[in-house]
């Protein structure tokens, strides 16, 4: 564990990353059924 400081940056790049596709596939998921769900109640 010598290159720590590296290490630690990839595993917060990864964590960002993972965060984004996650959060981007659930909003993705959403947004036709609030889309549709915002237009019936309109």
């Amino acid at each position: 564990m010598t290159d720590n400081a590296r290490s630690r940056a990839w595993f917060r790049v990864a964590v960002v990353y993972f965060a984004a596709a996650v959060a981007l596939g659930i909003v993705m998921a959403r947004m036709p059924l609030a889309a549709s769900r915002d237009c019936a109640d309109r």
